[in-house]
Order: structure tokens, then C-alpha cells, then sequence
């Protein structure tokens, strides 16, 4: 979590644990608490996907910096994943509604981020920023959902009760990640001017 583009690798990995990690679970609590159709159960996640979209092409054209939609989205991401996590404790088709929150957060963070990366990084490094972060990406992703698994298998599938109880804990795990996540993105800007790359250390001896 050091400042500058530590801590923009590291949002982007809480981040994107935590949202595809309730992006997962989301259509397993539905379908087996709720009694939702596949096709139903999909349409809460399109509905979190417009979001997304929606809230990306607004960041895209506004003035305001990019380390305020990161920290605008942090939030919204941790406040979708618990609201939705107490709503399908109790109903289904609400979580569209929460859902939708938690893409928005996505849409505001993830482009603002890849901004962010670009800016703080020497243009000689820049490709290996850009690999950090798709390596936080993914293996954000896959630890969290690996870890959720686990819980929710541990806690037990064979009653509806047990099964809430083990979305439940997992829901308040991503919850957690993604509030991480939003403390992370206090520490977004660099005190420090990226370093020259060697072309113009060059050019200028």
C-alpha cells in the first residue's frame, strides 16, 4: 500500500476480487434461494453491466480526477456488494436494483485506474505497469473466488439455510476486500515525479 503505483496495483486487485467474486456467487444465491431462472438470474447481472458501462463513459468525460472515480467507485463497489448481500439474505429481484451499484463502482474505477497507471509510470516501464495490473486483475479474481468457494462449500450446501448462511459470510468477506480496497485509494497519488526514462536522460547528456 505505498503510495503512488503500489497502491494502484493493489486497488485494482481488491477491487476486482471482491466485484467478480459477488458477480459469481450472485447467480448461485438466486437460482438456489430464490428459485430464479438462469435466464432471470442473468438479467440482474446485465443490469450491473449497463452500470458499468454507463458509469465508465461518464468518468471518460468529466474533468474531475481520475483519483476521484477511483474513490467514488471503491465506495460504490463496497456499498453494491452489502447492500446485495443483506437483499438476497431476504428477496431476489431487488439485487438488481443494488447490484447496479456495484457495476457503477466498476465503471467509475477500472478506467480511471488504467489512467492513473499510465501517468504515474516512466514510459519505459510502462509495459510492465500495465502487466501488474493485469496480474493483480486476474489473480485478485481467482484467489477471492477460491477463497468464497471454499467458504461456502465448508459451511454446507444441502439446506437453503445453510447455503444463505455460507453466502452470507462469503458476501461480508468481498465486502470487506472491496473496503480495503477503498482505503488503498486514499494513497492513490505519488508524492514523487516519475522517474526520466533513459531516452531522455539521453537526449539531455
Amino acid at each position: 500500500m505505498r503510495r503512488g503505483l503500489p497502491s494502484v496495483v493493489l486497488v485494482r486487485g481488491l477491487l476486482s476480487g471482491a466485484f467478480f467474486g459477488m458477480d459469481v456467487f450472485i447467480p448461485l444465491a438466486l437460482t438456489s434461494l430464490h428459485g430464479f431462472s438462469p435466464t432471470q438470474a442473468g438479467v440482474v447481472l446485465t443490469v450491473a453491466a449497463l452500470g458499468w458501462s454507463a458509469a465508465s463513459q461518464y468518468q471518460g468525460r468529466s474533468r474531475r480526477s481520475q483519483a476521484f472515480f477511483v474513490r467514488l467507485g471503491a465506495v460504490l463497489v463496497t456499498a453494491g456488494i452489502a447492500a446485495s448481500v443483506l437483499t438476497l439474505q431476504v428477496s431476489g429481484w431487488p439485487a438488481a436494483v443494488t447490484w447496479i451499484i456495484g457495476g457503477a463502482g466498476m465503471g467509475f474505477a477500472i478506467g480511471s485506474l488504467s489512467v492513473l497507471m499510465l501517468r504515474l509510470s516512466p514510459e519505459d516501464e510502462q509495459g510492465a505497469s500495465s502487466s501488474a495490473l493485469q496480474i493483480a486483475d486476474m489473480l485478485g479474481s481467482s484467489l477471492v473466488v477460491g477463497v468464497a468457494g471454499a467458504l461456502v462449500t465448508a459451511f454446507g450446501t444441502g439446506t437453503s439455510g445453510r447455503l444463505a448462511l455460507g453466502l452470507g459470510v462469503a458476501g461480508a468477506v468481498f465486502a470487506a476486500i472491496a473496503g480495503l480496497g477503498a482505503v488503498a485509494a486514499l494513497r492513490l497519488e505519488s508524492r514523487r515525479t516519475p522517474r526520466p526514462t533513459s531516452r531522455r536522460i539521453g537526449a539531455s547528456s
